[in-house]
């Protein structure tokens, strides 16, 4: 199975780094016990004025139930003060996911070899006289 990679890059005020880094926090911390998300970690560049969600999920499923749970009133308020600067997508997704994040208009990347702890640690090689 291929992991769903999302990068999201948004334009930050200067004047409203604290804030984005409150939205962040109570919007990662909400991750933490949602099933299928492997990763969820927000990014403040301030020199660009720029912050950047990197999102890991199992499958399109995971990234669609993440997406149906988000808090509109901390949508809303992350979007008061940040614009889309680019957003990619990593991997395969559905179709229902696409639609979802079609108006983001993401860019896709193909998925052409990856690893994961469980695939690396499934293919390790051990021995037995060391």
């Amino acid at each position: 199975m291929t992991k769903l990679v999302l990068r999201t890059v948004l334009a930050v005020d200067s004047s409203f780094e604290d804030r984005f880094g409150e939205i962040t926090r109570a919007w990662v911390s909400r991750t933490q016990d949602e099933v299928g998300v492997d990763f969820f970690a927000a990014y403040l560049d301030p020199q660009a004025s720029q912050g950047t969600f990197i999102e890991c999920y199992a499958d399109s499923e995971a990234f669609i139930a993440h997406a149906k749970a988000v808090d509109p009133e901390l949508r809303a308020a992350l979007y008061s003060i940040a614009s889309l600067v680019s957003f990619d997508v990593y991997g395969e997704m559905s179709q229902e996911a696409r639609e979802m994040i079609a108006a983001g208009k993401p860019v896709y990347h193909r998925t052409e070899a990856t690893t994961t702890p469980e695939t690396a640690e499934r293919s390790a090689v051990s021995r037995s006289d060391a």
